[in-house]
């Protein structure tokens, strides 16, 4: 496991500033990931500061836009038209939809949170140290 870790890391340094911008584009890399890495790289002297930022702003920029876009332009139909991919039918889009309806105020709040929450819990981790 560790050797697949290291060789997909290595595989995404050979990508450089392209790397790091498909990863946030793309998210299949949480960003969480991609940034301290990208900031270990600068620090290596292996990528320069303006370059990582100016990719990790891209990529972040790029990446909600195109989720945005996909559900703008292609939203229901869309889902309904690709989702039997993915196993999704319309069945279980009601059910999403029904179970969305129902929390959605819950939903908005935790979603809000959710990195208060997991930078506290990272600081306790540290402060157990």
């Amino acid at each position: 496991m560790d050797e697949l870790i290291l060789t997909i890391v290595e595989n995404f340094k050979e990508l450089s500033y392209i790397g790091i911008m498909l990863a946030l584009t793309i998210e299949f890399v949480p960003a969480e990931i991609v940034l301290p890495l990208a900031g270990y790289w600068v620090y290596q002297g292996d990528m320069t500061l303006f370059g990582t930022v100016l990719a990790g702003t891209i990529g972040g920029t790029f990446g909600p836009l195109t989720l945005y876009a996909l559900g703008r332009f292609g939203g229901r139909p869309f889902i309904l038209k690709y989702g039997k991919y993915f196993f999704i039918n319309e069945e279980k889009l009601s059910k999403a939809d029904e179970f969305f309806e129902k929390t959605e105020e819950w939903l908005h709040l935790q979603q809000g949170f959710y990195r208060v929450f997991a930078h506290l819990f990272l600081f306790h981790v540290e402060w157990q140290k």
